[in-house]
């Protein structure tokens, strides 16, 4: 998409540009979090998920009608802060949850995740662009000829305002507020002596409303920052670096030609390739993982995670040696076929030459 844009005149800076709209998303999104925490604490888990699918089904919709880079860029900017309230999800899954099933329904979280992002990157590949790839069902499709990657941000769209609709009816408030209220004392008659000076409340009901009226004490950041907050948030943030650009810079890599140092591909090759790496995510979180961590235990699954990674980040930019060879040994083949084929036409060409002369 980005390579379309008539702002980008070297195809070697794509690879900046795309990045910059991702990364875009990733900072906003930052910076609103914590205001979209701060919100769901005053007015419910519900209403805020509620703005966030509503803003999340508009933006990226409007991220779809993209044709210049700026309008890529703020769209996309706007799509962040909208998305910031994803972590309110974890929180409303806790509530609804208890101490029996709440390890599990916490590990659906980044299971839906992965699952939306590799199946999600799959159908953004095979939509984009529809009207080529589709003549006989998109063809004659104007709007989609206008903006070709409108497709796939619209049926993103469909979906997340189809889980907007089911937030409303089903979706139930988890924050629960306790409120006390004040009821007459127990044995406290009412009698025809009270007068202008009777205290209208006794003593025990104006502690409850004065402790009621006392504000709950903040908690600041810095006493968040304990040191094993600190440590998980470390070790937490340099994984997610890691696998943050290896999943942004795989449709780069992907789509930058061999010559340039990447592997050719087109948007429907990046999306075979994500819908095929679906498939093994869930194989490993759903079938594999369970049994390696009773067997091996968590902490030893994540360690060898960790090593297996390592040679992974290394030799998958060697990837584009193995592309330029292929290329290369195709583009061969093909010369001397459209040589042979060249020498047969002159031929057949020159005999029947031959024969109009001998004719004549």
């Amino acid at each position: 998409m980005v390579s379309e844009f008539d702002t980008i005149k070297d195809p070697k800076d794509i690879a900046f540009y795309a990045g910059l709209i991702l990364t875009s998303l990733s900072i906003c999104q930052t910076f609103s979090v914590m205001y979209w925490g701060r919100l769901s604490d005053k007015i419910g888990r519900r209403p805020v998920l509620l703005m966030g699918l509503f803003g999340d089904t508009v933006t990226i919709l409007l991220f779809g009608f993209s044709k210049s880079y700026k309008w890529a860029l703020i769209t996309r900017c706007l799509n962040g802060i909208c998305v910031g309230n994803s972590p309110v999800a974890k929180s409303a899954v806790a509530e609804m949850s208890d101490d029996t099933n709440r390890p599990r329904m916490m590990a659906l979280l980044p299971l839906s995740w992965n699952f939306g992002t590799v199946f999600g990157a799959a159908i953004g590949g095979m939509l984009a662009n529809p009207v080529d790839k589709y003549p006989l069902i998109f063809g004659n499709s104007v709007i989609f000829k206008e903006f070709p990657y409108l497709l796939p941000c619209l049926v993103s769209s469909c979906l997340t305002l189809t889980c907007l609709i089911v937030g409303i009816f089903k979706f139930e408030e988890t924050l629960v507020i306790n409120k006390q209220t004040v009821t007459p004392a127990a044995g406290r008659q009412q009698s025809s002596s009270t007068t202008e000076a009777t205290p209208l409340l006794r003593q025990e009901e104006e502690n409850v409303i004065v402790a009621q009226q006392q504000k709950q004490p903040v908690v600041t950041l810095g006493q968040l920052l304990t040191p094993t907050v600190v440590h998980i948030f470390i070790t937490n943030s340099l994984m997610s670096i890691s696998t943050t650009m290896s999943d942004q810079l795989l449709p780069i890599f992907a789509a930058t030609d061999p010559s340039e140092g990447g592997l050719g591909f087109d948007t429907r090759q990046i999306g075979y390739t994500f819908f095929v790496s679906g498939f093994a995510v869930l194989y490993l979180q759903l079938v594999a993982y369970p049994r390696w961590a009773q067997k091996y235990g968590t902490l030893m699954c994540y360690k060898y995670g960790l090593v297996i990674m390592t040679p992974y980040f290394i030799l998958v930019p060697f990837l584009s040696i193995l592309a330029a060879t292929i290329t290369s040994s195709v583009m061969s083949q093909s010369i001397p076929e459209s040589v042979n084929k060249f020498a047969s036409d002159n031929a057949d060409n020159a005999a029947a030459a031959n024969e109009e002369e001998h004719e004549d």
